[in-house]
């Protein structure tokens, strides 16, 4: 699965221990059961877990696929609500300290 997902080969061998562990997580049978969350709640979002529709035809996901949000939450991902802040703090970390070694 996670071959064809990313499409091609992976030569680090975290990187492809990373990536067979997400489609590990994502795609398993569970995931079609209709109340089945896609991902884990969060603490401190207040939203309805996504869950599989019950459609039965490639129209009705498409269309489903196509109305989800254009920015995802983060916890899609696994990852904290907080991840773009924290982003950017190191950001600005990184560059405080290349500009003080100019």
């Amino acid at each position: 699965m996670s071959q064809s997902i990313f499409g091609g080969k992976i030569d680090n061998d975290f990187d492809q221990k990373i990536l067979l562990s997400l489609t590990t997580y994502f795609f398993k049978k569970e995931a079609f059961n209709l109340d089945y969350p896609l991902f884990a709640e969060v603490e401190g979002e207040e939203s309805q877990p996504l869950t599989c529709p019950e459609y039965r035809g490639y129209k009705e996901y498409f269309d489903w696929v196509k109305n989800l949000p254009n920015v995802e939450s983060p916890a899609w991902s696994g990852l904290p609500l907080n991840v773009e802040k924290l982003t950017s703090i190191k950001q600005a970390e990184l560059l405080i300290i290349d500009s003080k070694l100019m």
